[in-house]
């Protein structure tokens, strides 16, 4: 039997032979295989997700940039009042649907991920876990560790961006302060704390 490397990059060779020991209906060479990439059902887990407040600290430590690409994020309840001035140009759907979002909000949006995924025992609160991911990334890990992607986490190259987060109350107040929904409201409020106007 191949032995598998504890990644991704194993489980093709373990498979191929897992499948040709059960087509020679050889239960027991398979058994080999399949121990060596076995993983047992966990139980479900409760997600908890960190406060809009947490959030915005993660983003803002990490200054919007995804720790796995490098990728300057951007706050989405920025580019949902990008929508709404220009609704048809930058359009957004509130669940994302396909073929009616903007791609910027597909790909470049901030979102929080679990360096160690909570379902594989990770805590879902400590900030030491979590981390700035743009959408693409957060995507592609899913419930994945880093070393079975063979990725690292970067640090921040721009220490000036904010994820445009800097600007929201802004933004707001230009377009006539429109009606926000109770997730953008507390975004709002957390930005005008973060990063207060002057005086």
């Amino acid at each position: 039997m191949r032995t598998t490397s504890g990644n991704a990059a194993g489980y093709p060779d373990a498979l191929d032979d897992l499948v040709r020991a059960l087509i020679r209906r050889d239960r027991a060479a398979a058994d080999a295989p399949m121990a060596a990439i076995a993983e047992r059902l966990r139980p479900p887990v409760h997600r908890r997700t960190p406060s809009v407040r947490a959030r915005a600290g993660i983003f803002e430590r990490d200054r919007y940039q995804c720790r796995y690409c490098g990728v300057r994020t951007v706050l989405t309840p920025v580019m949902r009042l990008v929508s709404a001035a220009y609704p048809r140009e930058f359009p957004y759907h509130r669940n994302w649907k396909a073929g009616e979002v903007h791609p910027a909000v597909e790909t470049i949006s901030a979102t929080h991920d679990h360096v160690d995924p909570v379902t594989r025992g990770g805590d879902p609160l400590d900030p030491a876990n979590i981390v700035t991911a743009c959408w693409v990334c957060n995507s592609a890990k899913g419930n994945l560790p880093l070393d079975a992607l063979g990725w690292t986490l970067r640090d921040p190259a721009d220490d000036g961006w904010h994820g445009l987060a800097d600007r929201y109350a802004d933004l707001w107040d230009s377009l006539g302060r429109p009606p926000l929904g109770p997730d953008e409201a507390h975004w709002l409020s957390v930005t005008r704390r973060l990063y207060p106007r002057p005086s």
